[in-house]
C-alpha cells in the first residue's frame, strides 16, 4: 500500500464525503422550500379566514343598517299617516266651522283699535331679526286680511272674528300634529340607535 500523503488523503476524504454533502445541501434546500411553501399556505389560510370574518362583520353591519332604515321608514310612514289623518280631521272641523260662521251676523263686535292690536300680534317689530323667508318665497308673505275682515269704520264682525279664530286653531292643530309626529320619529330613531 502506498503511503498516504496529505493531499491524497484529503482528496479521498473529500471524494467520499462529497455525495453526503451534496445530499445534505439538497435536503436542506428541499426542507427550506417546503417550509416556505407551508408557511405561505398557512399565511394565506389565515389571511383568507380574516377576510371572511371581515366580510361577515360587514354583512351583519349592512343588515343591521338596512333593518334600522326599514324601521325608520316604517315609523316615518306611520307618522305621515297619522299626520294626514289629523289634517283631514282638522279640515273637516274647519269646514264645519265655516258653515257655523256663515250663520253668524255681521254685527260689529271689535272696535278699530282692538283690530289693529290683534293684527299687530306676531308682526315683526322694528329692529327685530326678520326670520321670514326671502321676498320671492310665497311662504314669507303675511296673509293679507280679506276685505270683509272689517268694515270701512275698522270694526270686525262676529263672523270675521270667528273665521280668524277657526283658521288659527286649525293652523295650530296642523302644526302641533306635525311637530308631534316629527318628535315621534326622532324618539323612535334614538331608541333604535341605543
Amino acid at each position: 500500500m502506498a503511503a498516504l500523503t496529505p493531499q491524497s488523503w484529503a482528496v479521498r476524504v473529500a471524494a467520499a464525503a462529497l455525495p453526503y454533502v451534496l445530499l445534505g445541501v439538497v435536503c436542506a434546500a428541499a426542507g427550506a422550500a417546503g417550509g416556505w411553501h407551508f408557511t405561505g399556505q398557512a399565511w394565506q389560510a389565515r389571511h383568507d379566514r380574516e377576510a371572511l370574518a371581515r366580510a361577515e362583520v360587514q354583512r351583519l353591519a349592512d343588515k343591521a343598517a338596512d333593518l334600522r332604515r326599514q324601521a325608520e321608514r316604517k315609523t316615518a310612514g306611520t307618522a305621515a299617516g297619522k299626520h294626514a289623518a289629523a289634517l283631514d280631521t282638522l279640515n273637516k272641523k274647519l269646514g264645519g266651522a265655516h258653515a257655523q260662521i256663515a250663520l253668524l251676523s255681521r254685527r260689529q263686535c271689535l272696535d278699530a283699535g282692538t283690530v289693529r292690536m290683534l293684527n299687530g300680534i306676531g308682526a315683526a317689530a322694528s329692529g327685530a331679526d326678520d326670520v321670514r323667508a326671502a321676498a320671492g318665497d310665497s311662504s314669507s308673505a303675511a296673509p293679507t286680511p280679506s276685505p270683509a275682515a272689517h268694515d270701512a269704520a275698522g270694526y270686525a264682525s262676529e263672523r270675521d272674528v270667528a273665521e280668524a279664530l277657526a283658521v288659527c286653531r286649525a293652523g295650530y292643530g296642523s302644526l302641533a300634529s306635525q311637530v308631534n309626529q316629527i318628535l315621534d320619529v326622532e324618539d323612535a330613531r334614538e331608541q333604535g340607535e341605543n
